[in-house]
């Protein structure tokens, strides 16, 4: 069940994002609108939780 949601999450991304840069270029009329988001977002990481994780938690992830 998880990991179907992981993937309909990447598959909806992986629709919308090249429409709202086409939106972007069309309104603009060049793809520095649609760069500059990678600028503004910068670095995406990993969370990782510090100190100790809850049993919930780790039986969530194997769900």
């Amino acid at each position: 069940m998880t990991g179907g949601i992981f993937n309909f999450a990447a598959n909806l991304a992986g629709i919308v994002t090249p429409l709202v840069v086409g939106f972007i270029v069309a309104a603009k009329g060049s793809f520095v609108g649609a760069l500059s988001y990678i600028f503004i977002v910068g670095d995406i990481k990993r969370f990782a939780p510090k100190g100790r994780v809850p049993l919930f938690y780790v039986c969530f992830l194997f769900l």
